[in-house]
């Protein structure tokens, strides 16, 4: 099937492929760690992107073998500058920075509560607290709403509230 330009920018992971490939061409393993693509999808996007004259195919010099470059073609290289230009490659690079922020601190969370399997067990107090810390924060979120009435009255609770009430139902738990 012939992809135009536009249906190509409408399958996933697109715009971010054209996005992450580097001015002097990347690697098809360069791109695989980079973006959030399963291998076969990288590979079709590739192809894809090949296809709609955006990215071409290129040995990496010096290099024999099966190792090659993906550079962005001339096409590519306007769309990518319309991208800049419309911030959103720099929109891109936020977010694949906050994504790999948090792969990396869910990973902490994981092995914190593999070392701190007790505290993933609190008792029905500390249960409650939370409940209620939550729903007082919940009707938080509507009364820092400026439609809401009397906002200026009610501003304040916030996640650290929410964690002080937690951790003064810890202690008289724990007394």
């Amino acid at each position: 099937m012939v992809l135009t330009v536009s249906d190509f920018l409408n399958e996933k992971g697109a715009v971010e492929l054209i996005c992450e490939v580097k001015p002097r061409g990347s690697r098809q393993n360069e791109l695989e760690e980079a973006l959030f693509l399963s291998e076969n999808t990288l590979r079709k996007r590739l192809a894809q992107a090949v296809e709609v004259e955006l990215l071409t195919r290129a040995p990496a010099p010096g290099e024999p073998g099966r190792t090659h470059y993906f550079l962005l073609a001339k096409q590519g290289i306007m769309l990518r500058a319309a991208l800049d230009h419309l911030g959103t490659t720099t929109t891109y690079e936020a977010y694949r920075d906050a994504r790999l922020e948090f792969i990396k601190r869910a990973e902490e969370g994981r092995k914190w509560v593999e070392q701190n399997p007790e505290s993933t067990q609190p008792s029905q107090r500390r249960l409650d607290s939370l409940y209620v810390a939550r729903a007082t924060l919940s009707l938080d979120v509507f009364r820092n709403h400026d439609d809401f009435p009397n906002a200026d009255e009610t501003r304040g609770f916030g996640m650290g509230d929410m964690w002080a009430a937690h951790e003064r139902a810890t202690r008289e738990d724990d007394s």
